[in-house]
């Protein structure tokens, strides 16, 4: 994926989520992690242009694999709910699919996952972004009480989270 296509993916997904977050009375963050389609400056200029605020757009650390389990869950959903799809519309209805098809049940597959879907490792994020985002070894005290050293963008070792 170029960055191009990936900013012009971003703005349909934008479209979306900003009326689903406006009937919730709530403002959508987008999370990325580190493929240079995502890390490019002009790239982030075009979805800042195209009416993403910057307060919007979180990167994560560079090797973050909690940060990562929402994004994969879901695209882990969303990879077995079309392959579903393909076999059961493609397959059995024969060879005459179009891309348009294809492209209709992919939004449709995409927009079956839920919150709910992926909220448990959602509710471990907040402790684990306090910690990459505060100074090296400044103190957070995190929802389980306990105290952890801040990282300063670095991901915390495993005895660390």
């Amino acid at each position: 994926m170029t960055q191009l296509e990936f900013v012009h993916c971003m703005m349909e997904i934008k479209d979306i989520a900003n009326q689903q977050q406006a009937q919730r009375g709530t403002t959508p963050l987008y999370i990325f992690d580190n493929p240079s389609v995502h890390l490019g400056k002009d790239g982030l200029q075009m979805l800042i242009a195209g009416g993403i605020n910057e307060d919007q757009l979180l990167h994560i650390a560079t090797y973050s694999p909690d940060f990562n389990k929402p994004i994969e869950h879901a695209f882990g959903s969303l990879k077995a709910a079309f392959r579903n799809y393909l076999y059961n519309s493609c397959q059995l209805g024969g060879a005459d699919v179009k891309p348009r098809d294809l492209q209709h049940g992919l939004n449709n597959t995409f927009m079956k996952i839920t919150a709910a879907s992926v909220m448990a490792d959602v509710l471990k994020l907040p402790d684990l972004w306090n910690m990459v985002r505060s100074r090296k070894r400044s103190l957070c005290v995190c929802r389980d009480g306990k105290q952890r050293s801040g990282t300063a963008g670095d991901y915390p070792r495993k005895d660390q989270r």
